[in-house]
């Protein structure tokens, strides 16, 4: 999967999950903090493995890591 695509499904699972927080939740302040926290805890997977991808590679070489 190319990184384009990979940033595209990222970012159209994030915002369909917001969206439906919002329509479940309903739109006041609190339903706002809710989606915007649920979406942050899901982010931090993303930059887990922004942040560990470097390393990885150099302590395992591989064509995946190229």
């Amino acid at each position: 999967m190319s990184e384009a695509a990979l940033i595209t499904a990222g970012t159209l699972l994030h915002g369909s999950i917001a969206a439906l927080l919002f329509l479940w939740a309903g739109s006041d302040v609190e339903a706002t903090q809710l989606a915007l926290r649920t979406t942050a805890r899901m982010s931090f997977m993303w930059f887990m493995l922004a942040f560990v991808a470097s390393p990885l590679a150099q302590l395992a070489p591989g064509p995946g890591s190229g």
